[in-house]
Formats: C-alpha cells, sequence, structure tokens
C-alpha cells in the first residue's frame, strides 16, 4: 500500500450574499455577480480612507458595501456580535478571510498602531500662516496650536490636511 498525504492548497470559496442572492463574495474579498447564468466578477473601487467597496444592485437601486464587511459576514462566526471588522495587518485592501476579525470598538480603535500613529501627527510642529504664506506664529504641536488659538485640534488637523478652511491657515 502507498500512502499518500493530502496537502491542503487554499482555495477560494464563494459564498451568496445575505439579501443579495445574486452576488457572491470570496474568502480572498472577491465580488462576483449571477446575472442571466453568467459570473461576471465586479470590479471594486477604494473608499477615501483606503477601504475597498462595492456597488450592488437590486430592484433598480444601488448599494455599497465594504468588502471586509462582505467577507466577514459571510466567512467569519460572529458569536459575541462584536459590531466592527478589523485588518489584523492594518492593510485597509487585504481583504482575506484569514486577515480579518470581529471586533468592539474600542478593540478596533486600540489595535495595532493606530495610537503611535495618532500621537505623531499631533506632535507635528503646525505654523499658523497668513493669506499670503507668511509665517505669523509657530508651534511644537496641534494640541499646542489648538490651545493658543482657541481652536479645537481636529480642525487645525483638518485646515492643515486641506479638509477644512478657517480664518487662519496653518500647515
Amino acid at each position: 500500500w502507498e500512502f499518500y498525504t493530502l496537502i491542503h492548497l487554499d482555495m477560494e470559496i464563494w459564498k451568496k450574499i445575505k439579501g443579495f442572492e445574486n452576488y457572491q463574495i470570496s474568502n480572498e474579498g472577491r465580488l462576483k455577480s449571477l446575472h442571466f447564468g453568467k459570473e461576471i466578477f465586479r470590479k471594486s473601487k477604494p473608499t477615501k480612507q483606503g477601504y475597498i467597496r462595492f456597488a450592488l444592485g437590486k430592484k433598480g437601486k444601488q448599494f455599497i458595501f465594504l468588502a471586509h464587511r462582505l467577507v466577514a459576514e459571510a466567512f467569519i462566526k460572529n458569536p459575541e456580535k462584536k459590531p466592527c471588522v478589523n485588518h489584523k495587518d492594518e492593510n485597509k485592501s487585504n481583504n482575506n478571510v484569514s486577515n480579518l476579525e470581529w471586533v468592539t470598538h474600542s478593540e478596533n480603535n486600540n489595535f495595532g498602531t493606530r495610537g503611535n500613529r495618532i500621537a505623531k501627527a499631533l506632535f507635528k510642529k503646525v505654523c499658523k500662516i497668513d493669506e499670503n504664506g507668511n509665517i505669523i506664529q509657530e508651534f511644537k504641536s496641534v494640541n499646542e496650536a489648538s490651545k493658543e488659538s482657541n481652536l479645537s485640534a481636529s480642525l487645525i488637523s483638518m485646515i492643515c490636511n486641506g479638509k477644512a478652511n478657517g480664518n487662519f491657515k496653518f500647515k
């Protein structure tokens, strides 16, 4: 008798999406539609934050879903009913089921390097500038600029990133 060793090959597995039975999501984060007897792989689009999203159609309406959430709902049990899906490697585009886990809001906020990234951003040098681009005042951090300017740290960060306007500009 010869003995054979079975080798487990990572295979792509497909499951129907609850409420959207004409679509399937894979354990690798790919999506396909099953309309008119044809399998059509759907293109994804990244969000501004870097997450992968898909548009699914139903009864003439379009619905947007994040890929990591679709994968988690299809492949990962959630007996504790945790509300968030975390990317273990912090790569928002890696939606393989092995990289995802259900977490609480608190667990998601405290995971990995998030705290270090926020701290680093808050302790960057910030300059208040006038309409001509001249530096009016320098600050050691966003927090210091916030205290001195009577503006919230989040507003100053948004102004620095071009996402908001204020009476003064910051960079």
